[in-house]
């Protein structure tokens, strides 16, 4: 293969590599870089096409990938013409989005010499850049690449731009719980703040009714201000826990529009609790006894400890004097090998009406040869 050959295929590989990168993903980032340094306000606008977009003799007009100014809308579509302005047949063997909000249908046709084929762009307008958080308006841009049959993906991409304007829009992309929620304990709620920017009757929040429940009250203090309480159910099972919050403006003429999403993620832990967990034993001799005192973290009274298991045999666990009226156990562990070593303890608990529930904590502890039995850790 001549050198020239050997350099065209590179530069294709390359191409490829870098299509695959979606536009937004650089497009966020430059936004961070080029964007506003306020949280609020409105996003510069770029001025649309003002030329037709010809990629390899496929035209799609400029009116077409002029969108101007649309509402916010989770769920708006865009039609675009493709024109072969070509005397040969052109075949398309997909469309790639370039930004993950987008979706494309047909993904895949041919067209005769003159002829023209309509593609329905999805697009959800709700998405957002963290630098575009709490904005009225924002610039969009969303590419539409082909691949052809017979020389792969397109360097430059049919490009949507438009200014897109929210009714509403939320501080962040989501809330998150982490563990702070416990099955059968409390609830724990949240609140995300949400910014009207149009006059509003009333502004609804919603949420699969048995994962969560959620409100929303006015905050006076933020002008056009809304606090969105949510509330993750205290019998969701045990485990990760992922939902999405949708809002929607009622409007004072009495229409509702959908605006944007957000999603809310956490984990369901079990009521009774290990403290601490895990249990670092820390560092020790080989040939010595590392010891730690743990308590049971009840939710209510009338709980107990029924028995203990140890998943390695010589794990030694007996009760001490109790912490704050909770049950409180000595961990002892001989330290057998060099290097870091581990296991379970897992105290099986009786709840008040009878029934059996588990928890585990995990033990870690690490073995130095080279200290000297009897050293202090």
């Amino acid at each position: 293969m001549s050198e020239q050959k050997r350099r065209a295929v590179w530069s294709r590989r390359l191409l490829t590599l870098l299509l695959a990168i979606p536009a937004c993903y650089l497009a966020h980032h430059l936004g961070v870089a080029l964007g506003p340094g306020q949280s609020s306000g409105s996003q510069k606008i770029s001025p649309p096409h003002s030329t037709d977009q010809q990629i390899n003799g496929l035209v799609v007009s400029a009116a077409d990938l002029d969108l101007g100014e649309a509402w916010e809308d989770p769920e708006y579509v865009r039609h675009i013409t493709i024109r072969n302005t070509t005397d040969r047949t052109v075949a398309v063997s997909k469309l790639l989005g370039g930004c993950e909000c987008t979706a494309l249908d047909p993904q895949s046709f041919a067209l005769a010499p003159n002829g023209t084929q309509q593609i329905a762009v999805k697009i959800d307008l709700t998405h957002r850049f963290p630098h575009q958080f709490g904005m009225d308006q924002r610039e969009l841009a969303v590419s539409v690449y082909p691949v052809f049959a017979d020389r792969g993906t397109a360097a430059e991409g049919w490009t949507i731009r438009g200014v897109v304007k929210s009714r509403v829009s939320v501080d962040g992309r989501g809330i998150t719980f982490g563990d702070m929620c416990g099955q059968g304990g409390p609830p724990v709620t949240r609140t995300m703040k949400a910014t009207a920017h149009v006059p509003l009757a009333g502004l609804e929040a919603t949420a699969p009714a048995d994962k969560a429940t959620v409100s929303v009250v006015p905050a006076p203090k933020r002008p056009g201000g809304y606090d969105v309480r949510i509330t993750p159910n205290p019998n969701l099972p045990l485990g990760p826990f992922h939902f999405a919050v949708g809002l929607t403006a009622e409007l004072p003429d009495g229409t509702k529009h959908k605006c944007v999403a957000f999603a809310v993620d956490g984990e369901m832990r079990s009521p009774v609790r290990v403290v601490p967990d895990p249990v670092l034993l820390g560092e020790h001799s080989v040939g010595t006894t590392a010891e730690a005192v743990v308590s049971i973290k009840f939710p209510s009274s009338g709980w107990s400890v029924d028995r203990i298991e140890t998943e390695r045999t010589d794990t030694m666990v007996t009760p001490t004097s109790p912490l704050d009226d909770r049950p409180t156990y000595l961990i002892r562990q001989p330290v057998t090998k060099p290097g870091d070593s581990a296991g379970q303890v897992r105290f099986v608990c009786r709840k008040p009406n009878g029934q059996l529930e588990t928890v585990s904590a995990t033990v870690r502890w690490y073995g130095d040869p080279q200290r000297a039995p009897g050293s202090k850790p």
